[in-house]
């Protein structure tokens, strides 16, 4: 038995310790039974992506009453030493040489500024519509009476 085998089988043992088959763990978990069957085998490998594999461990030990952040630093450690990421943990500051310039967020005061030029390039283009609509409708008038 490898090491993620044995993993999976702590997920089986916990399911069967609350007796909940495969289909009752799929309606709690929105996880595809065959997604279950393949994390109790330990086959990993077939679960689509590194992302939905995490997603998936930490949904299925919620649903056997295991605790989701344990499960994955025991599978960090099983599926080849890597250290799990430590949740909470501000990214680490860029040093003096990696350092990229930030665009700050507008100020309250040029948003407002903004949103009136916009309402007011709308308003000019709807007066020239009106005013062209207006005189396209007085000529139209004044050549039907001809």
């Amino acid at each position: 038995m490898n090491n993620l085998q044995e993993l999976g089988s702590v997920f089986y043992r916990a399911r069967m310790e609350l007796n909940l088959s495969i289909e009752e763990l799929e309606q709690q978990t929105k996880i595809r039974s065959r997604f279950l069957r393949a994390i109790e085998d330990g086959r990993f490998d077939e679960i689509p992506g590194e992302v939905y594999l995490k997603g998936f461990l930490r949904s299925y030990a919620r649903a056997v009453d295991l605790d989701p952040e344990q499960v994955l630093i025991q599978y960090y450690q099983l599926a080849g030493g890597a250290e799990a990421p430590v949740k909470n943990q501000p990214p680490p500051k860029p040093t003096a040489d990696e350092s990229v310039p930030v665009r700050a967020r507008p100020s309250l005061r040029q948003r407002r500024a903004r949103q009136r030029r916009r309402q007011r390039v709308i308003a000019a283009v709807a007066l020239v519509v009106l005013v062209a609509a207006g005189a396209a409708l007085f000529f139209w008038n004044d050549l039907s009476i001809f």
